[in-house]
């Protein structure tokens, strides 16, 4: 009876020790899996995003970012103008009448007027901005994911040749001067005036004339005209200025390369750029492998139902995907936005100073960019972790009815039963005790 209690006890020792060890690999092998897997999956997420032009566009039109730029384009050119720092082409000497101009308060109160009234009618500023920024965003992505060898630089140069041309700069300018200097009011010039006026256009006092005639205008219109862009010649575009004249840009573009020729940096710094996205992809690659094979492990080490160890994994590693990424995305963001004031953390209007934007007007802008770029960045995450969690739920449910199905189909029968204890006690009764030799009930044979 001792011998048989000791028999017992060193076999549940051991049994004991390898059920210990199999459930030690085991659980190192799934924590493993579900780590690897989880910050796979996030990363993944996050290229997703990232690498993705969608993402970036839909942000910022969704936003109304453009709207932000367009006030703040209205507010820089009604400062700039009617602040009196806007200066005539220097190449041009005869600068009197311009400069005559440039200096009155009525003038350049009426041009700023004028140049955002062109702005928001005919330029178009929010739509021609949302064109350039995308197509931008559409060359720099394809770059990056290897589909161009240079990143393209789109520049809307005919867009904007198209909507600022000659013609229209001279509208503007009469426009101009009719406002500032109150013509509507004046009688029409006779012949004698209107010769008298037109013999030194240049030198003409457009705020204290006698009367007014179309003509006077129209020398004006070509008078500073001459003074912009040195010409009066349709030929010319004030578009022309934006770009040196040996950059050559087709169907408005131009490679980065060519139209940023004297910064090696920045170059060897997009390089580096890149090649970091492509070690980043062999990287998320190879740690989705490990992840994948780590899970295997841990199925190799389980008993029962082995495979719903592996949907398990992947079914806890998509529900902490789904909880983070509507935490991040959709409740954070909004707490955030309400709780952060952005006038003081990001210095908004420090040294801004515009006359129709201000720091408040600013704000909602950077509000709604933040929290619809993190509701937009952690929608894949949101995805990715659903589909786990619906997939494997349907295969751990599906594994789960296959092995009791197994199990009742398992009829036991008694005999082997029986025969299998009896094996079992034999060989209890045949291990070798250390301390006690083994006495056998064989026969000894003798040969006579």
């Amino acid at each position: 009876m001792l011998d048989l209690l000791k028999h017992a006890i060193f076999y549940f020792e051991k049994i004991y020790l390898k059920i210990m060890c199999r459930n030690i690999f085991k659980g190192i092998f799934v924590f493993l899996a579900f780590l690897l897997g989880f910050i796979s999956l996030l990363l993944l997420s996050a290229r997703w995003q990232l690498l993705n032009s969608g993402f970036y566009k839909n942000t910022l039109s969704e936003s109304g970012i453009y709207k932000l730029f367009e006030n703040i384009a209205i507010s820089t050119v009604n400062t700039y103008v009617s602040s009196g720092t806007l200066e005539p082409n220097s190449e041009i000497q005869s600068n009197y009448l311009l400069e005559f101009l440039l200096t009155n308060e009525n003038f350049r109160k009426a041009l700023a007027d004028q140049t955002v009234k062109f702005i928001k009618e005919d330029l178009d500023v929010q739509q021609v901005l949302q064109d350039t920024v995308e197509k931008n965003l559409d060359n720099f992505i394809a770059w990056a994911n290897g589909e161009k060898k240079e990143i393209l630089i789109y520049l809307p140069l005919s867009v904007l040749k198209a909507k600022i041309d000659n013609d229209k700069i001279s509208q503007l300018v009469t426009d101009t001067l009719a406002e500032s200097a109150n013509l509507s009011d004046l009688p029409t010039c006779n012949s004698d005036q209107l010769l008298e006026l037109l013999i030194d256009v240049n030198n003409i006092d457009i705020f204290n004339l006698p009367c007014t005639h179309p003509e006077i205008l129209n020398q004006l219109n070509s008078a500073i005209i001459m003074n912009f862009l040195g010409t009066t010649t349709s030929d010319v575009n004030i578009i022309d200025w934006l770009l040196p004249a040996q950059v050559q840009l087709e169907n408005d573009t131009i490679a980065f390369t060519k139209l940023v020729t004297d910064a090696p940096e920045i170059n060897k710094s997009l390089e580096t750029i890149k090649q970091g996205i492509e070690i980043s992809n062999w990287l998320l690659l190879l740690m989705l492998l490990v992840s994948v094979m780590a899970a295997f492990a841990a199925v190799l080490f389980s008993t029962g139902n082995r495979f719903s160890i592996f949907f398990k994994i992947y079914l806890f590693a998509g529900i902490l995907l789904l909880v983070i990424s509507v935490f991040a995305g959709f409740v954070a963001p909004d707490l955030l936005a309400n709780s952060i004031d952005l006038n003081t953390s990001l210095n908004i209007g420090e040294g801004l100073k515009l006359d129709t934007l201000d720091a408040e007007e600013i704000e909602p802008y950077l509000k709604g960019l933040l929290v619809i770029g993190l509701a937009k960045f952690f929608t894949a995450p949101l995805i990715i972790g659903g589909f786990l969690v619906l997939i494997n739920s349907l295969l751990f449910v599906i594994s789960k009815l296959l092995e009791g199905r197994y199990k009742e189909g398992e009829k036991p029968d008694e005999k082997n039963d029986i025969s299998k204890t009896s094996s079992d006690s034999s060989k209890l009764q045949k291990i070798d005790d250390p301390e006690k030799p083994q006495l056998t009930n064989k026969p000894e044979i003798v040969f006579k």
